[in-house]
């Protein structure tokens, strides 16, 4: 048995060795990388740089994950450190009233989450924390009251102190 874990039955890694083959695996190293190291680069600098998601993913015709992992540095990390604290910063977003209003507005006239999320450069869960009062309740009091149900193409409002709907 091993101490340690991960090695074969009956001999463990020196933390070199273990640094060694975590080293390999990185990138391109990777058996599950899709794309090359220097795509990955420059899909950083971009997204450094305060380019879209989406608008890097169209022009170089990649995965939407793959471009969000890079961004919220859940790979290639490694890939010029000296950015890493940029995107961080960035991801930290705060919403401003203005944008939170829009969405509050919007979201009341049936627009979809991931939409508004695309169009402020925001996170769908954002928009869902508004959606559903847990953010920006105080903004707006009067659309509070509206329970949304999403149904196909049609988005109904029904008043919870009536219990009417009110259909568009």
């Amino acid at each position: 048995m091993t101490e340690g874990g991960g090695g074969r039955s009956g001999y463990s890694y020196s933390e070199e060795d273990k640094q060694k083959m975590s080293e390999k695996r990185k990138g391109e190293g990777n058996s599950n990388a899709k794309i090359t190291e220097n795509l990955a680069k420059e899909i950083k600098i971009r997204l450094a740089s305060g380019d879209k998601i989406i608008d890097i993913v169209e022009e170089f015709g990649v995965n939407k994950k793959i471009v969000h992992h890079i961004k919220y540095l859940t790979s290639w990390k490694h890939l010029l450190p000296v950015l890493n604290d940029l995107l961080k910063e960035e991801t930290s977003y705060n919403m401003s009233e203005d944008i939170a209003r829009d969405i509050k507005i919007r979201l009341s006239q049936g627009e979809k989450i991931n939409d508004l999320a695309s169009e402020h450069n925001v996170s769908r869960d954002s928009v869902r924390q508004i959606k559903n009062l847990n953010s920006w309740r105080t903004l707006l009091p009067e659309l509070n009251d509206v329970k949304y149900i999403d149904a196909p193409r049609v988005v109904r409002r029904i008043n919870k102190n009536n219990n009417e709907p009110i259909l568009f």
